[in-house]
């Protein structure tokens, strides 16, 4: 009898752990967490690092060298947000399934541009993206900070 009640009182405590234990965070998702990685805390800056033209490693001039582009995302918005660059572009962005980069320049005087990239890789601190134009294929390599 007392080995019953000893094992009752175990189990008994071993559900309450397990339900006490228990978090009511929501899992993210794999497109929230490139998300993370490309706006940080809500504003992430990229500088350029590498260029590469059909697979062929271009060299960067001293202002390509300074060139950067800031991600932005507001707590309201999911998969989508702004962006600027050092080259006085601005506009928004959105990202479509995990590895599709959509980027929308507004303020170019011919109007709209859409640029759609390609995520390669992207972690806390490299971004590593692609996108094709004039039968070319441009990679860009950032590192974020």
């Amino acid at each position: 009898m007392k080995q019953t009640l000893q094992l009752c009182t175990f189990m008994f405590c071993a559900a309450l752990f397990a339900g006490c234990s228990k978090t009511n965070e929501v899992p993210i998702t794999s497109e929230q967490q490139v998300i993370n990685n490309l706006t940080g805390n809500g504003n992430k800056v990229w500088r350029l690092t590498k260029t590469f033209v059909n697979s062929v490693e271009q060299t960067l001039t001293s202002d390509q060298l300074k060139y950067t582009k800031t991600y932005s995302i507001s707590p309201a918005q999911t998969l989508a947000g702004t962006f600027t660059n050092t080259d006085g572009n601005n506009g928004k962005w959105a990202l479509n399934g995990l590895i599709n980069l959509i980027e929308v320049i507004q303020n170019n005087l011919a109007g709209p541009v859409q640029i759609s990239y390609i995520i390669n890789g992207i972690t806390e601190n490299t971004l590593d993206i692609e996108y094709s134009t004039n039968f070319k294929t441009v990679r860009e390599l950032y590192n974020g900070y």
